[in-house]
């Protein structure tokens, strides 16, 4: 069971040579587009705490209308802490909230956290529709659901 989430973050990219993890490119509170409408390429990072038993869940990531994935994991680990990575391509294309939610199967209380979406002040405007954009990102989502087979921490669906 999830005890507690230690760290939860947005980043550009991971860097895990030389034996030690480092997020590179950290976001605050907000994710910018620099295009309009147009995709964050976000990798996020959630470090949780758990107790001995195994551990059961998803992650859930929700981008104003357009987007809603679900990333299940299973932790069979003792180790008292583990983490997720997950890169992901965000729809941008209404500025607006992104939530992230870490649920345990074991409780009925998810652990959500918040990030504003903003487009950059020099935005570019796109000519792909947002349709296309939403579809694009949900077809990433997919894919990297099926790629997380053999990770151990995540769970393929």
């Amino acid at each position: 069971m999830i005890t507690g989430v230690r760290v939860i973050l947005f980043c550009e990219q991971i860097d895990d040579s030389g034996g030690a993890v480092s997020a590179l490119g950290l976001w605050d509170y907000t994710l910018c587009a620099g295009n309009r409408p147009g995709a964050v390429e976000a990798t996020l990072l959630v470090q949780v705490e758990l107790d001995p038993s195994p551990t059961r869940g998803h992650l859930r990531v929700e981008v104003t209308d357009a987007y809603d994935e679900i990333f299940p994991f299973d932790f069979t680990t003792a180790a008292p802490v583990t983490a997720m990575m997950l890169p992901l391509l965000l729809p941008a294309l209404d500025e607006g909230e992104v939530w992230v939610s870490v649920v345990d199967e074991a409780t009925d209380k998810p652990w959500r956290y918040r990030w504003a979406l903003n487009f950059a002040p020099d935005a570019v405007p796109l000519g792909p529709s947002a349709s296309e954009i939403a579809a694009t990102c949900r077809e990433a989502a997919t894919a990297l659901r099926r790629g997380l087979t053999g990770l151990g921490a995540l769970s393929p669906q």
